[in-house]
């Protein structure tokens, strides 16, 4: 079962245990927030047992990601994506039910319909880590992720609002605006408070995590407010958390749901919520494990990291808590603090859980707004900092970069569906941007540049005859420079690049230099211009195959099956331009 644990980490345990409390500081406040956040519209009364699911979020899925995972420093957690796509399906269910009888309103139907989702999402990581789709996380373009991430911290931002000005419900800003007496100005003092302890604390304290200065700061500013005036005026606290003995049987409370909603309704939206909360928690987590690669110097398994994310947060469906994902401040808290192996994972669950247990009365006396306040300072470091870097690149500079203005534009689109609409609705623009994005790179001309023998200048000294023998015949020669992947799209431009200069050349030389993948699309495409070739009494020559390994894999399989004949491949131009120049029957290459 503990495959991780065979490492040799008793050495480390010290350090393991000291890494584990330091991220345990602070994921507990965040994990906290998270679950109030995710469980808003169920109202104030339900805040303690949505503060607890959130915190059962991070032993749970601590506990199996730490055991079955692929990141050893990897610290996992609730975090802001998920929450906020949960809060969207429980905000929307909650309106689709709200007609119906007192039996289906209770608070169990709706924490039994998130844990369905929270369960999808868990078995769509584990398909995902078994067939291997992890490395895909990388070929989401950088605006669209800019894009999710910019939309999820102004929600973030927003609804830490209302808390902060001690407003309750989820009345609109604006008439929050055209009516100020709603507004609790101690709130208000707690929260500001709050955020510029977090702020100052990072630049003055490093040896104290800023959370918990903030957290102490702002309940001691809230507590000396209540003492001159009254609890009311110094708004709502967490409550009352009791903290008793879980039992996975979450997902058994969704059935009153059924009885007021057909299956046509409920199932497509537990199926595509589920789904999409294991894709951004697969993100999540790898794009994690990535930052503690570049920590520890090693390299994390995206497959058991897949996997035991995916079993952390089956379990956390099975006991209704929030999905978690693997979380890069939280990690290099950990590294820093001296975590090296599994170990610390789990012993940071650990040590979360015992807090809750022995210190929920003091967690109940949280107040809300300095939670907000912590919450609203984590959406504001949320804000993608290569967007922002673009955008003063921007508006700094006189000349209007066509690039820029499209990544700009695309993660601004991705942004305004993440606000306006939700977060469900920008993963799938995301997706067709990013399906978009890649066909067109796909279908662009792959031919960097084309001339003819003559016009080729090569640094090698050559003879006067040959330099007379190329000038005088060299249009018969044509050099194609190749750049990018030859890919299905690619390759039929090359072909029908090729197809123009037929009755003209003789010789065709590819240069492969700067071609970085190859498809059995694009090397079949290679193989039939060989083969017309050929009947045409013409020649293709290839060159710099050598260089790349994934190109001579794919020639070897090429030359095994006949598909082309090694007489005619070439370790550069130069040699591929002589033969141009007295073809003779030699082998150049030995394969």
């Amino acid at each position: 079962m503990f495959r991780n644990l065979r490492i040799n980490w008793l050495p480390n345990l010290r350090g393991d245990l000291s890494g584990a409390l330091a991220a345990a500081i602070i994921t507990l406040p965040m994990s906290i927030g998270y679950g109030i956040i995710a469980f808003a519209p169920l109202g104030v009364e339900f805040a303690p047992k949505a503060a607890l699911l959130g915190v059962y979020s991070a032993v749970f899925c601590g506990i199996l990601a730490g055991a079955f995972g692929g990141t050893p420093i990897q610290i996992s957690g609730p975090k802001a994506p998920l929450t906020l796509v949960l809060a969207t399906f429980v905000a929307g269910m909650s309106a689709k039910l709200s007609t119906a009888p007192q039996a289906a309103l209770q608070p169990e139907t709706h924490i039994g319909l998130a844990a369905v989702c929270v369960l999808i999402a868990g078995l769509c990581q584990v398909v995902f880590g078994s067939l291997g789709v992890g490395n895909l996380v990388k070929y989401v373009p950088q605006p669209v992720v800019a894009g999710f991430m910019n939309g999820i911290a102004l929600l973030l931002i927003v609804k830490q609002i209302r808390p902060i000005l001690g407003v309750k419900g989820n009345k609109p800003l604006i008439d929050i605006l055209q009516h100020p007496d709603m507004i609790n100005p101690h709130t208000v003092a707690v929260g500001l408070v709050t955020i510029a302890a977090i702020f100052i604390a990072k630049r003055y304290i490093k040896r104290v995590p800023a959370s918990l200065i903030a957290l102490g700061v702002g309940s001691a500013l809230y507590y000396g407010l209540a003492y001159f005036w009254s609890d009311k005026a110094t708004g709502h606290v967490i409550g009352r958390i009791d903290v008793g003995l879980p039992a996975p049987d979450a997902i058994f409370q969704w059935f009153a749901a059924f009885e007021q909603l057909p299956y046509s309704v409920l199932l497509p939206e537990l199926l595509a919520t589920g789904f999409i909360i294991g894709l951004l928690a697969s993100m999540e987590s790898l794009l994690a494990s990535v930052v503690s690669d570049n920590l520890t110097g090693s390299r994390h398994n995206s497959k058991k990291e897949l996997i035991g994310q995916g079993l952390g947060n089956m379990a956390c469906g099975l006991f209704g808590a929030l999905p978690a994902a693997g979380s890069i401040p939280r990690s290099m808290a950990n590294y820093k603090a001296g975590g090296r192996t599994s170990v610390s994972g789990m012993l940071c669950a650990v040590i979360i859980f015992l807090m809750i247990v022995f210190l929920a009365p003091v967690v109940g006396k949280i107040p809300l707004p300095v939670i907000a306040g912590i919450i609203f300072v984590v959406g504001v470091t949320l804000f993608d900092r290569w967007s922002l870097n673009l955008l003063k690149r921007l508006l700094t500079s006189f000349k209007f970069h066509k690039e820029v203005i499209l990544d700009l534009s695309i993660t601004l689109i991705v942004a305004i569906v993440t606000v306006s609409i939700n977060l469900i609705a920008a993963v799938v623009v995301g997706i067709l941007i990013a399906s978009a994005m890649f066909i067109a790179r796909m279908s662009r001309s792959i031919i960097k540049r084309k001339f003819f023998g003559n016009q080729f200048h090569s640094r090698k000294m050559r003879s006067l005859e040959h330099s007379e023998t190329l000038e005088a015949t060299g249009d018969r020669i044509v050099i194609i420079e190749l750049q990018g992947p030859l890919f299905f799209g690619s390759a039929e431009n090359l072909a029908t690049e090729i197809e123009k200069l037929v009755s003209t050349t003789e010789f065709f030389i590819l240069n492969f230099k700067r071609v970085n993948d190859i498809d059995s699309t694009g090397a079949n495409i290679i193989s039939q211009i060989k083969n017309r070739f050929e009947k045409g009494n013409k020649f293709l020559l290839l060159s710099h195959m050598r260089e790349n390994k994934t190109l001579w894999n794919f020639l070897e399989v090429m030359h095994a099956h006949e598909l082309i004949d090694s007489r005619y491949i070439f370790p550069d131009t130069d040699k591929a331009l002589e033969w141009s120049e007295y073809p003779v029957s030699y082998t150049h290459l030995t394969l």
